[in-house]
């Protein structure tokens, strides 16, 4: 029997009223569904390129389970003991959370690069206070946020949800009976009545947001209650309907083909959780409305062969197991994506920390808090306060030391990457020695810390975010200087703002900035851009072409754009001549103003593995981490070609910095090139500012801008 089945069956009354369903029998089919579910989700992280829609059927599970729950308080107490609700959710999900992210801090330590660190406690810390899926939300707002690495915490984004969920039905069920007492409704009719309404409200949310910003929807609680509440549904209904044999077995049958089939066939990365997200849902809810009568032909019996049941028992274990090990495995063996047999190893191995884990502490632990004995209970209950704030204290001391080691760190590489050093990012591959020893700099691989600490401070301070399409400038370098350029686009424009910055300030000019993620400095914008963001891109072209006109002359500008940007003919297929129109629509009023137009080709990808390799390697990664050029760099920058033949503007080539004729380095010169998959790190970028300079001056733009001056 699990824990949340106990948890229910220890407060209900043998009686049953007629306002409530009568005492469910134990389901060992669920249990069964646990097991594969989980099975499902592990193989899928692992070996797949999908999620499997198993968390959607963990979340009927929990909203069935945990309505009965409620109304056993109800059958036995007359309301919701609150107090007692809230103990045993704690007991039931305390042990093993705080077991899982202890030995996730530790991975963290001992196991993954410094890099990792200071995003993972801070997850760690959003864990423990369920708030992981907000954390992750707002951070896929981002848009350099979501090619952050995964962390080793990031599992548990559902298990937030999930919390979150419980205190949510919790409301909702308190709500019921007071409606119920006051209006003379009974309790089931009146809990149904909000489940109903709160479910087709979350789905229509759902919808909405899914199709707008499925990012943030996938980690949303207010997307996933209606998820929920079909195992609600469920709950209330199943002891009042009576379903022929042949039926139950189809449903079986079809609701389990239907779980473990999803994410072969449906697009769950991108469409979840809206109405696709129907398939495993309604499929957990036909396993459940099969009931379990033991028919030989039926799923069920699939589901209760005893070592899925015996695995479903601490399905939940697995679960959270399953992912610091793959984030570990995948570290230690430099592969984003696992063999067989590596992957088998993993799913082994978070089985057997699940069963062992599950069996001498989870389940120790919670007979002790809920024991007869009241001693015995109170040190049990007192045991996982203070394990919790053991946790949550150390946690925080983590993070406190990763960031103040940075600080220092970091203040420190800036001052020896200002005193001109040779061996120092872009000014090393330059002068033809990438992998150079500086002595200043030891062993160190710069910049420190997370993705997330080396944003732009464009991207900190003037970002225009969605739902967003003002002309937002921001000024920077000589800031009231006679001579004015200015820096516009999205990310791959705003990677070069460092270099740019700099060499503002050396030449006393002023530097405005106008950036909205995702945008190209382009009308229309490039095949494969949302429609909601398309929409939006043009609108924020259009302000910032009126800005600039408007305001004080700039003698140039600058732009860049993802080097496989193309952009659609009449036939939808990508055309020159079609990306020639888009790129002159938006730049020639500004060219026939007078203000130059300069585009950087853009710069070679990277990769998950590489960024892994060099924080593997460190300072000795310049040559195994590096890739082949022709591997990493578009030869078809439709931008930079466009802007080289286009009267008026004007297109320069920094990869010199970054490549030689073969090879493009992912580190050089004690300097990390990338701060994620898709973006330069800020050091590196800085580091090209002397290359920026002589492509300028060859242009005739540095000695323009100070002729206008």
């Amino acid at each position: 029997m699990t824990s949340e089945t106990r948890m229910r069956a220890s407060t209900e009354l043998p009686e049953a009223r007629d306002d409530l369903p009568p005492r469910a029998a134990f389901r060992i089919d669920v249990e069964g569904l646990r097991a594969v579910t989980a099975l499902l989700v592990a193989g899928f992280h692992i070996w797949g390129s999908k999620v499997s829609g198993g968390v959607d059927v963990f979340f009927v599970v929990s909203g069935y389970f945990i309505t009965l729950t409620l109304l056993g308080h109800i059958r036995r107490y007359g309301t919701v003991r609150v107090r007692a609700y809230l103990a045993r959710l704690a007991q039931r999900l305390a042990p093993m959370t705080l077991m899982v992210l202890t030995a996730t801090m530790l991975i963290t330590w001992f196991v993954l690069g410094r890099g990792a660190r200071g995003s993972t406690f801070e997850q760690v810390i959003a864990s423990l206070l369920s708030l992981e899926n907000v954390f992750l939300a707002f951070q896929s707002i981002d848009y350099l946020g979501q090619t952050e690495p995964k962390s080793p915490v990031q599992q548990f984004w559902a298990m937030s949800v999930q919390g979150q969920f419980y205190l949510i039905w919790l409301v909702v069920v308190i709500a019921a009976v007071s409606l119920a007492r006051r209006y003379g409704l009974d309790i089931r009719r009146s809990v149904g009545i909000l489940v109903a309404v709160l479910a087709v409200t979350s789905f229509a949310w759902s919808m909405h947001q899914t199709s707008n910003d499925q990012a943030f929807a996938y980690f949303s609680p207010l997307t996933r209650v209606w998820e929920f509440g079909i195992g609600a549904g469920v709950a209330l209904v199943l002891p009042r309907v009576v379903i022929d044999r042949r039926v139950r077995i189809g449903m079986a049958w079809l609701g389990l083909a239907g779980v473990i089939t999803c994410a072969a066939f449906m697009p769950v990365e991108s469409a979840f959780p809206g109405a696709a997200a129907l398939w495993p849902t309604l499929s957990a809810a036909l396993i459940l409305l099969s009931g379990q009568k033991g028919d030989s032909l039926a799923a069920n019996a699939m589901l209760n062969q005893r070592v899925l049941v015996w695995m479903g028992s601490f399905a939940f274990a697995i679960y959270l197991w399953h992912w610091p090990l793959l984030i570990a495995a995948r570290w230690l063996l430099g592969q984003e994506h696992l063999g067989w047999k590596s992957g088998l190893v993993v799913i082994l191995a978070a089985i057997l920390l699940a069963w062992v884990t599950s069996k001498w502490l989870e389940r120790p632990v919670m007979q002790a808090s809920r024991s007869g004995h009241v001693g015995v209970r109170r040190r049990a209950n007192l045991l996982l306060v203070v394990a919790f704030t053991i946790v949550l204290v150390a946690a925080v001391a983590s993070l406190v030391s990763v960031r103040t080691v940075e600080a220092v760190e970091r203040d420190e590489v800036a001052v020896m990457a200002g005193e001109g050093l040779d061996c120092f990012g872009a000014r090393a591959v330059l002068a033809g020695d990438p992998a150079c020893r500086a002595p200043e700099l030891g062993e160190q691989v710069v910049p420190l810390g997370s993705p997330a600490d080396d944003l732009q401070l464009p991207e900190l301070e003037c970002a225009v975010k969605r739902y967003h399409a003002d002309a937002r400038m921001c000024a920077y370098g000589a800031i009231g200087a006679d001579t004015r350029i200015g820096l516009v686009g999205n990310s791959h424009a705003i990677a070069w703002f460092p270099a740019l910055e700099r060499i503002a300030l050396e030449q006393g000019w002023e530097l405005r900035v106008w950036y909205k993620n995702g945008c190209q400095f382009a009308s229309p914008q490039r095949i494969g851009t949302e429609p909601w963001l398309a929409d939006e891109c043009a609108e924020w072209v259009q302000n910032v072409q009126a800005d600039i006109l408007a305001g004080p002359s700039l003698t140039w500008i600058m732009t860049s754009a993802h080097g496989a940007s193309a952009w659609a003919g009449p036939d939808g297929e990508a055309s020159s001549e079609a990306a020639r129109a888009a790129l002159s629509k938006a730049w020639t009023p500004l060219i026939d103003a007078g203000t130059d137009v300069v585009v950087v080709r853009d710069y070679p990808k990277s990769s998950d593995e590489n960024l892994a390799c060099v924080e593997r390697r460190g300072v000795d990664a310049v040559d195994e981490c590096a890739r082949a050029r022709a591997d990493v760099l578009s030869d078809h920058d439709e931008m930079f070609l466009q802007a080289s033949a286009l009267a008026g503007a004007h297109g320069i080539d920094l990869t010199d910095a970054i490549c030689d004729s073969d090879r493009c380095w992912t580190v050089a010169g004690h300097v990390k090139v990338y701060r994620d998959r898709s973006h330069l790190s800020n050091t590196f970028a800085a580091s090209t500012s002397g290359l920026m300079a002589d492509r300028l001056r060859e242009q005739g733009l540095i000695g323009a801008s100070e002729a206008n001056g």
